[in-house]
């Protein structure tokens, strides 16, 4: 009986600490995925920064070209002011405006064509304003 006794006692030990570390596994395992999630998303967040930062130095360097270019395209325009003598282009030669072209019309203001027609009245509308 005691040696019955002391197997029960052994087995329940046993099984015991069995289920005790069955739990920490389970609990390190958890807390594993957590802290690689967490790591994930430190890094992702990392990315996202570096990203940004990448961003921001393309902007400040297409600034700073975009402001050498224009310092250096106003330099020419002033250079070719001062050689020209000129502030305003001024024209070659001044070309006088056209004529207007006066369309023959009758006594209703509507075209006639370029002669009347004398069907109907003298001024070919047949309108009665005449």
């Amino acid at each position: 009986m005691a040696m019955n006794t002391n197997t029960l006692q052994n087995a329940m030990c046993l099984n015991t600490r069995d289920i005790i570390d069955n739990q920490n596994a389970n609990y390190r395992a958890l807390h594993d995925e957590i802290v690689a999630n967490r790591i994930e998303d430190k890094n992702a967040q990392i990315v996202a920064q570096q990203n940004e930062i990448n961003s921001l130095r393309l902007q400040a360097s297409q600034a700073n070209q975009n402001a050498v270019l224009q310092a250096a395209m106003d330099a020419n325009t002033a250079e070719i002011i001062r050689r020209t003598g000129n502030d305003c282009p001024v024209n070659a030669y001044v070309v006088q405006p056209p004529t207007p072209v006066n369309f023959p019309t009758n006594c209703c203001g509507t075209f006639t064509g370029y002669g009347y027609n004398n069907n109907y009245n003298s001024c070919g509308c047949n309108c009665g304003c005449c």
